[in-house]
């Protein structure tokens, strides 16, 4: 595979990968052009050296990329095939709140004559 092949599939690899803090600890340790910050650490692929490039492409090979299972929609068959088991489509179980009814409050002399001055 050619260098710019090797570059893509690094890219690729990266760019689907959920968790890439063995990827971090592995980069961070490399004497390559990158910039650290908040969000992790950068690197131009592009300005790496060939060598660089198949070190990472040999990292890359050994990491295997475990797609997610996504869970079923409601009512779609999942589980054991042979019973064909569904997900039923359960209603949340919610409670009414009840809003507390505001009691009449007491004012006193003053307060009402204030009020009665500003209406």
């Amino acid at each position: 595979m050619d260098l710019g092949e090797q570059r893509k599939h690094i890219f690729h690899k990266i760019t689907t990968m959920r968790d890439t803090s063995d990827i971090y600890h592995i980069v961070d340790g490399m004497d390559i052009p990158k910039t650290r910050n908040a969000n992790g650490i950068f690197m131009n692929l592009s300005a790496l050296s060939p060598e660089d490039i198949r070190i990472l492409y040999g990292v890359m090979e050994t990491i295997h990329i475990h797609k997610e299972e996504s869970l079923p929609e409601v009512g779609v068959p999942f589980g054991n095939p042979e019973t064909n088991s569904f997900v039923e489509d359960i209603s949340p179980n919610y409670h009414e709140v009840k809003t507390p009814i505001p009691k009449k409050m007491k004012l006193t002399r003053l307060q009402r004559r204030i009020l009665a001055i500003l209406n």
